[in-house]
Order: structure tokens, then C-alpha cells, then sequence
């Protein structure tokens, strides 16, 4: 089980002269064979580019509910999309509303269910499990550097040790949505500040959780610059049957957080 992020900008109603649009900003949970078994996040409304309405808790249909939707999700060439019968839930939106997200013709589109229309629909996936470069990963010789590590390095998380089978490094675009979070220096026994991607899981007390889902401070992109980083960096761990991203963790600046898998939908 993986959580994904999305963010979407959507036409979800159109009136005569007016236009009602809407952001996306959703959280997936997302199964291993790529169906999504829950969602959160905020969808904020607006009519004719003014607020109208913001819906703080999207609830999600089951398959096959509302047009044949099957509420998976795949990608290709690390892009993601939905499937042709689409993702389906119900909104605030107008009373409540559901809406369809579904793949038409190769172009991500949005299904407005109630007045049978059909709008171009834009979509990004935010994010991949991912450190600055500044982050110290516990290894065999101690905490080392993220950037200094190599493939088939050995790293050590919970007692256990795990052998790295795939570094990447992305560049960072600059964007307010592609910051980093910050995990202070002393929070969850942190012992520098750590920079996380947003969609970066966190082991607390056993349960993984979204650095959104602490509270955490997405830096600005003025802050970013301060850092003089300009790279994320992603860590692949080798995984025996029934082990995963969540079962092989990474010891970052001692603090829990889950590895990168390609195994999973790799956007």
C-alpha cells in the first residue's frame, strides 16, 4: 500500500457565462495493483476565477458506482493517468456532486456525471519518496552523506541491514508546488533538519504518515535558494519477497522515512 499525490486544475461546471473551475490537491492510497482504496486532500471551487467553494472532504465511490469507473490508476514513461473508466468520487460541490476522472483518447479528462459533459483535464504527479542531498543516511560506517552513496552501498534502518540497489537524483524545479518540507532539527529525534518531498512517508509509532500529515512547513522558494540545493535524491533498496518500501526503510538524520520502490507506480 503507497500513498500518491496529485494535484489536478479542472473545468468542473460550465453555465451559460459562467465557468466554475477547480483545484485538486488530493492524496491517494494506492493498492499494489494500482487501484485506489481511499483518497484525501481539499478541492478548492471557483466561479468565474473567484472563490466559490472549497471541499475539505472528498469521499471516494466504489468501483463501479458511477460510469463503469474502476478507480485505478496507471502510468507510462513516469507519467500518470487514469483509466478509461475512470476515478469517481463525490464532492461538496453545488450540494454533493460526483465527478469521474477518466482517461479519453490518451488525454486526462474530467467526467461531470451529473450534466454528461466532458472537459480537458490537466493532472501532475508531485512527487517520488525523495532527500536533499544534505540528508545523513545511517550506513555500515555510519551516517554518510546522501550523495555520497553508491549502488550496492549497505545501509542500516531499525536494526536491519539493506543493500542499495538504485540511486536517482531528479533536479528541482522552481516551483512552490515541488518544495520541500521541513522536519526540524529535535522533532521526532531528528538530529539535523531534514528536507522531505511532499508524498515523503514517515514512520511514527509504526505508521507511516505524510509530512502534510504532521504539520509540517513547506519551505518557500525563497527559503529553497537560502539551502544552495538544487537536487532530489531518491534511494532504491534491494527487497526479498513479501518486503517493500515500507518494510526496508532509510535511517535519515534518524529519523524512520520509506525507501523509493520502482516496483510501484513509478511517477
Amino acid at each position: 500500500m503507497s500513498f500518491y499525490n496529485f494535484s489536478g486544475e479542472y473545468i468542473a461546471y460550465v453555465d451559460n457565462s459562467d465557468t466554475y473551475t477547480a483545484n485538486a490537491f488530493l492524496v491517494f492510497t494506492v493498492d499494489n495493483n494500482n487501484l485506489v482504496t481511499a483518497l484525501s486532500g481539499t478541492i478548492i471551487y471557483y466561479l468565474n476565477g473567484n472563490l466559490f467553494d472549497t471541499d475539505t472532504n472528498p469521499e471516494l465511490r466504489l468501483p463501479g458506482e458511477i460510469d463503469n469507473n474502476d478507480n485505478i490508476l496507471n502510468s507510462t514513461n513516469n507519467v500518470p493517468y487514469f483509466s478509461t473508466n475512470g476515478l469517481a468520487f463525490r464532492s461538496s460541490f453545488f450540494g454533493l456532486v460526483n465527478f469521474n476522472f477518466k482517461n479519453i483518447l490518451g488525454i486526462d479528462s474530467s467526467f461531470l456525471n451529473d450534466v454528461q459533459q466532458t472537459f480537458p483535464f490537466t493532472s501532475e504527479s508531485l512527487s517520488l519518496p525523495c532527500l536533499l542531498c544534505n540528508t545523513n543516511i545511517l550506513t555500515k560506517n555510519g551516517y554518510i552523506k546522501i550523495n555520497s552513496l553508491k549502488n550496492e552501498d549497505i545501509i542500516f534502518s531499525e536494526n536491519k541491514r539493506f543493500k542499495i540497489k538504485k540511486i536517482i537524483n531528479t533536479e528541482i524545479k522552481l516551483l512552490d508546488k515541488y518544495m520541500p518540507f521541513l522536519l526540524p532539527k529535535g522533532f521526532l529525534n531528528s538530529t539535523e533538519d531534514l528536507y522531505l518531498s511532499q508524498g515523503h512517508a514517515i514512520k511514527v509509532e509504526n505508521v507511516f504518515k505524510l509530512p502534510e500529515h504532521l504539520g509540517l512547513k513547506r519551505l518557500s522558494i525563497e527559503e529553497f535558494l537560502e539551502l544552495n540545493e538544487n537536487k532530489y535524491y531518491h534511494i532504491e533498496l534491494y527487497c526479498e519477497e513479501g518486503e517493500n518500501r515500507r518494510t526496508n526503510t532509510l535511517d535519515a538524520n534518524g529519523v524512520i522515512v520509506e525507501s523509493y520502490s520502482s516496483d510501484e507506480i513509478p511517477w
